[in-house]
């Protein structure tokens, strides 16, 4: 019979996994060289890259109450701030998707929100954010000449009819369901369709949506330009991309080493320098973090205020 070590020891194990690779990657591209790289950004910009920083948080939270919204159930901002910070921390402490899990119970907990309203919307949200970072990264391979499949006018035609053909049919089954027809698929269908319908139909959703990832990439090339290296927006949209991703989809909490270490291979695939892009992503990171607790500083003052 074999024994699951707890879940704690899980998670203990996936962080040393991902601080260990990390640790590889500082070894790998030289210490020396990467703690010069880190040393390049001049401290004073530092508060103005925090204030960007706090821009991600402030618009997932807000896409979140939107999507809550769309589905009958308002919140105030400042409570879908709370729980938006409390879920993106724990997602430092669980592995990939551990942010959705928190954010259902801290839901439940903290707003009486049944779990039928808060499962899609995180769902919704996660498939956002992945379809928004693989057409990011896709795009920005394509514009800086690195293209990882042969495309031609008939792979564009063959594709745009493929999700035109998925559109379609997700619809169809969706307005089924909604009709109370397929009970059995009514769940997972309604979350399909509500993807569909959010990413197509409302502008708020797109301006959230929107708004995080532009503040993600001013504040990546902002941190590139302080550090003297020149990588041209297409650079820093597959800088920012391509780790994001490979971070979210890889079971290590927070990503990390993830996607310091899929930063640094692009880097080095693109002919950047692999010391200064991870200290860029490094960088990147802690500025985010500082962002996000000052986000979270106001949001529970704000929240004592209120009550």
């Amino acid at each position: 019979m074999t024994v699951c070590p707890p879940a704690r020891v899980r998670r203990a194990l996936c962080l040393l996994l991902g601080i260990g690779l990390l640790t590889a990657v500082v070894w790998r591209v030289g210490s020396t060289a990467f703690l010069q790289a880190l040393g390049e950004l001049p401290l004073g910009v530092l508060p103005l890259a925090v204030a960007i920083g706090a821009v991600p948080p402030v618009c997932y939270a807000w896409r979140w109450r939107r999507i809550l919204e769309l589905a009958h159930q308002p919140i105030p901002m400042v409570e879908a701030l709370r729980v938006t910070v409390a879920a993106t921390t724990a997602n430092y402490l669980v592995p990939a998707f551990g942010w959705a899990p928190a954010k259902i119970v801290l839901a439940r907990r903290w707003l009486q929100m049944g779990v039928t309203k808060t499962v899609p919307s995180v769902v919704l949200e996660q498939l956002i954010d992945l379809t928004v970072l693989a057409v990011l990264a896709g795009s920005g391979l394509l514009l800086i000449g690195k293209r990882p499949i042969p495309l031609r006018a008939e792979t564009f035609a063959v594709s745009a009819a493929l999700v035109l053909v998925v559109v379609l049919f997700l619809g169809v089954l969706g307005s089924v369901a909604r009709k109370g027809g397929l009970p059995g698929m009514r769940r997972a269908l309604v979350v399909s369709w509500l993807f569909v319908t959010t990413m197509l139909g409302d502008p708020l959703v797109w301006g959230a949506t929107a708004g995080r990832w532009s503040a993600e990439l001013l504040l990546l090339g902002l941190l590139a330009a302080l550090s003297g290296l020149q990588i041209g927006w297409a650079g820093s949209i597959v800088l920012l991309a391509v780790p994001a991703l490979a971070g979210a989809l890889v079971p290590i909490p927070g990503g990390i080493g993830v996607r310091e270490a899929s930063g640094v291979a692009i880097a080095a695939w693109l002919g950047i320098d692999p010391a200064a892009a991870g200290a860029i992503l490094i960088w990147h990171r802690a500025v985010t973090l500082l962002g996000l607790a000052g986000v979270g500083v106001i949001s529970a003052v704000a929240g004592g205020t209120r009550q």
